[in-house]
């Protein structure tokens, strides 16, 4: 900004994303959380096969399950995981979600 005396002066505005509304954004539940690594996945809408993908905070991918077609309900058995938090990332034909996991061994 120059004002009329021709001085200047800036200002640097950040803005930071908190939330991105994601009209695909797949709705499930997962219990017991934590968990010993014995899971269950609910879905709210089982038309499509599902893909399970889980990681570990370190971005590795450890568990791999896909065409699942179990209505409402996905039993998973993580028992050969280590304690820990890791990122389960589900995806469909009608969107994908994420959600984080305690495995208590």
């Amino acid at each position: 900004v120059t004002d009329a005396m021709g001085c200047t002066d800036s200002l640097i505005v950040s803005v930071f994303v908190k939330d991105v509304y994601n009209a695909n954004q797949l709705e499930f539940g997962i219990y017991p959380n934590p968990s010993n690594g014995a899971l269950n996945v609910t879905r709210s809408n089982h038309r499509h096969n599902a893909n399970i993908d889980i990681y570990d905070m370190q971005g590795r991918l450890v568990f791999n399950s896909g065409g699942l077609t179990e209505s409402g309900n996905i039993p998973l058995d993580l028992r050969h995981l280590h304690s820990g938090t890791y990122v389960m990332m589900i995806r469909t034909n009608e969107g994908s979600g994420t959600s984080r996991i305690v495995i208590q061994n």
